[in-house]
């Protein structure tokens, strides 16, 4: 049996700044965009190609991640480097 990872979840302090950059540089299409009212809390997921990769949530007021180095927390996210340099490289020729 092959063992693939399903997707990732991120918890954001900027909904629509972290929307943007995932939309936009690595290219994440936006497979659903939900507003919970009763949370004040958006849920956003976003894949890449035909893969779910990302659930974005927002919350009012998430606590900061502690930034040392020994942290718990996501750290990195390993997209293929050509994926992004692709894209910044067209980015950077539209401004």
């Amino acid at each position: 049996m092959e063992l693939r990872l399903h997707h990732i979840a991120l918890i954001c302090s900027d909904y629509e700044r972290s929307k943007t950059f995932y939309t936009e540089l690595p290219g994440l299409r936006i497979i659903r965009e939900v507003y919970r009212p009763e949370r004040r809390s958006w849920k956003l997921d976003l894949a890449l190609g035909k893969e779910y990769v990302l659930e974005l949530f927002s919350f009012p007021d998430p606590p900061p991640r502690p930034s040392y180095p020994e942290a718990c927390g996501l750290r990195t996210w390993p997209l293929p480097l050509r994926i992004l340099k692709k894209r910044w490289l067209n980015s950077t020729k539209r401004a």
